[in-house]
């Protein structure tokens, strides 16, 4: 699966999470929802095969490279952003695993990335309400 592919399905999960919530993930094991949060850290942590496995497309340039990365990794926040929206208070088992990634993304010395990401942890901790007061600690190392 192409970078282009993956970006495609992160955005349009987040526009159907924007549109229609959370219930066309829900399954009564939980296992798309923890699917959809371990493909998000794979993204986030730049570790999703389709970051790793440029063999058979043509390398771009690196400069392009990097904004396709970025690209994917923006698609995800969105896709984060609508989790946190649709599922308010109950985001916070999801925060777990995708805040310190977040976090790190604030904290990087490229000013979209840190702009981004704070804009998405912001408007995550508006949704998740008093969810988030578990996590304040580790927030507040930003």
């Amino acid at each position: 699966m192409t970078r282009a592919t993956v970006t495609d399905i992160c955005v349009n999960v987040a526009e159907t999470l924007s549109l229609c919530g959370p219930a066309f993930l829900a399954d009564a094991t939980g296992a798309i929802m923890l699917e959809l949060a371990s493909q998000l850290v794979l993204i986030l942590g730049k570790q999703h095969p389709s970051q790793l496995d440029e063999e058979d497309e043509e390398l771009p340039e690196l400069h392009e490279s990097s904004e396709y990365d970025w690209i994917l990794v923006d698609s995800a926040m969105d896709v984060v952003l609508g989790l946190s929206k649709a599922l308010g208070t109950q985001f916070g088992e999801i925060w777990k695993l995708v805040g310190t990634l977040l976090i790190k993304y604030a904290s990087s010395s490229e000013a979209v990335e840190r702009s981004t990401s704070v804009g998405v942890i912001a408007d995550c901790i508006k949704y998740m309400e008093e969810g988030c007061t578990p996590h304040t600690s580790v927030s507040f190392t930003l």
